[in-house]
């Protein structure tokens, strides 16, 4: 479920200097980087031209200098970039899936406004990919690019009868876009949650922060109630995230979260209703709760203080507690 990582090579234009040049390669990688480590693209770069036929100033420095340079102060990224692969031509992501395949022979790409041709962009709209460039100018210095499309019919052969589409492109050049394009690319996938085996076959790639403890019953979920427990997973999920990147002590809920209560919890045939093996901790009692659809349904979770993250735990019709029987 991982985005295509797409080169957009408009970006490569001649650096004034060496350290302009050392800059906008450092960028570009570590922008990759950071997206193929929080598993939202796919490791391979999808591109028109080898990183290594990059050249920046003419003859003096390119890629392979940049390597060169970085091995001395970034050992990490300069082994990352090593071994990132390119694979040509930039399309080929797109042959598993006839239908896009035939669409991007029909097509003409070109930059919003303009008569130049952006073939790689292209590829990352119809592809659902992401593009990635050098931050060479202000307008790849975004985190979204706007194409347009000319889709001409097989037959058509007057290319000038056909009005463009305008599209919204998803790209990244630095790493303060990052952020934006996992939360674009995460909000996409839940869109994709119609029934619950969806949700199970892309839970790892939608909520990475989460981990279900054993004998949930997400695999049960339906109507009302999966819309709303997609919903709250998605809340947890960046609760998580959040969690980790301050460093805190607690996590901070943007909905109404709440401990069971202490009466309930002392009374062990009570506890035992929320009790469930988690994967990192074993056999746990799930406190933390909040509610869902419809009305009276909760959903229990336990949180991981040390890895800050969270297991999914009882989802349904809410529980018996010391003041309140079971609805």
């Amino acid at each position: 479920m991982r985005a295509a990582l797409i080169f957009n090579e408009l970006s490569i234009q001649a650096a004034p200097t060496k350290n302009q040049a050392q800059y906008w390669f450092s960028e570009m990688i570590t922008t990759i980087a950071d997206l193929i480590d929080e598993e939202v693209c796919e490791k391979t770069l999808h591109s028109k031209i080898d990183l290594y036929n990059i050249d920046l100033i003419e003859n003096n420095y390119g890629f392979q200098e940049w390597l060169e340079d970085t091995r001395s102060f970034n050992f990490e990224l300069y082994g990352f970039a090593l071994h990132l692969s390119t694979q040509r031509p930039v399309y080929d992501c797109l042959k598993t899936q006839q239908e896009l395949d035939d669409e991007y022979f029909r097509s003409e790409f070109v930059l919003e406004n303009t008569d130049t041709k952006c073939e790689a962009l292209g590829v990352a709209l119809l592809s659902d990919g992401r593009a990635i460039s050098l931050p060479s100018s202000e307008k790849w210095k975004v985190d979204s690019i706007y194409i347009e499309q000319f889709l001409y019919d097989e037959t058509d052969e007057e290319l000038d009868c056909t009005r463009p589409i305008a599209h919204r492109v998803r790209h990244a050049s630095q790493a303060n876009h990052v952020d934006s394009v996992i939360q674009h690319w995460r909000h996409g996938l839940l869109n994709q949650i119609n029934n619950s085996q969806k949700l199970l076959e892309i839970w790892n790639s939608a909520f990475p922060n989460l981990d279900q403890s054993k004998g949930n019953s997400l695999h049960e979920l339906q109507g009302e109630t999966l819309t709303s427990t997609v919903f709250r997973l998605g809340q947890l999920d960046n609760a998580c995230r959040e969690w980790k990147s301050k460093n805190e002590n607690e996590p901070t809920y943007p909905m109404k979260a709440r401990p069971e209560s202490k009466a309930t919890m002392q009374q062990k045939n009570l506890a035992d209703m929320r009790l469930s093996t988690c994967p990192h901790q074993g056999q746990k009692h799930f406190v933390m709760h909040c509610d869902i659809q419809p009305k009276g349904f909760r959903l229990y979770w336990l949180e991981n203080q040390q890895q800050k993250r969270i297991t999914i735990g009882y989802i349904g019709s809410h529980l018996p507690t010391a003041n309140l029987k079971a609805q």
